[in-house]
């Protein structure tokens, strides 16, 4: 059976909302979790049992990632969904798209 491989960005709330979700849809598998809060990600690792990731390089280059997923906080939107594009990445962005309109004007056309 094929998956589409999700990496979700974030390691809160929402991050456990959408992998609550993901999990009921059987051709999706979140692969890997980046974060920024090393704690929290040890955490996720052993409850969701997926590779952990602090450095977005790395998750790219160890990964084959179909999807990001970004649900972290939102002054982190822009650089990371910014970051994923360049990488080829398909994006889900949860809102705001950014904190300012030019930045997701730059998104938009990457896009």
């Amino acid at each position: 059976m094929s998956f589409l491989n999700i990496a979700i960005f974030g390691t809160g709330i929402s991050a456990e909302e959408h992998f609550k979700t993901i999990k009921k849809f059987k051709k999706l598998r979140v692969c890997c979790v980046f974060g920024r809060n090393i704690k929290r990600l040890n955490k996720l690792e052993k409850k969701w049992n997926v590779n952990i990731y602090k450095d977005k390089k790395k998750l790219f280059f160890n990964e084959k990632v179909d999807l990001v997923l970004i649900a972290n906080q939102n002054f982190y939107h822009y650089q990371d969904a910014m970051f994923s594009l360049k990488m080829g990445a398909n994006i889900i962005l949860e809102k705001p798209i950014s904190t300012n309109f030019k930045d997701t004007k730059k998104l938009a056309d990457l896009a």
